[in-house]
């Protein structure tokens, strides 16, 4: 997966959503949308059994964040449980430096 820019937006804000779509394999319908923070890129996704792996760059966003860490770049680990596709959830998360 690449980083992926809706230029069609002509708002820049909303050029920037980033999304994992789960896709039902039986009728090919949308179930599941995973907003992904617009501060991540070099998204990486691996799907392995029932967990999608999800490997991204970025800046730590948010007050806590930049009072608490230092303003480097970051890697984010999340995985997420997709046994049942339309209610995946967030598993875990890390945040490596």
């Amino acid at each position: 997966m690449r980083d992926y820019y809706d230029y069609n937006q002509s708002d820049y804000k909303n050029r920037q959503n980033k999304n994992i779509f789960i896709v039902d394999s039986v009728d090919m319908k949308i179930v599941k949308k995973i907003n992904l923070p617009t501060h991540f890129y070099g998204t990486t996704l691996y799907l392995q059994d029932d967990k999608l792996i999800v490997l991204a760059s970025g800046y730590p966003s948010g007050k806590f964040q930049k009072q608490i860490w230092d303003n480097s770049i970051k890697t984010y680990t999340i995985i997420y449980d997709v046994e049942n596709p339309s209610e995946a959830y967030m598993e875990k998360i890390y945040l490596t430096e």
